[in-house]
């Protein structure tokens, strides 16, 4: 698992077809990654 910091447009539409990546990153961000 990685949590990243930044939000580059290519990771956004990667995670927009993962819907694990994007539970984990919004777990990250909740817990301010």
């Amino acid at each position: 698992l990685h949590f990243p910091i930044s939000a580059p447009p290519i990771e956004i539409d990667y995670l927009d077809n993962d819907p694990l990546e994007f539970a984990v990153r919004t777990e990250a961000r909740k817990w301010g990654f």
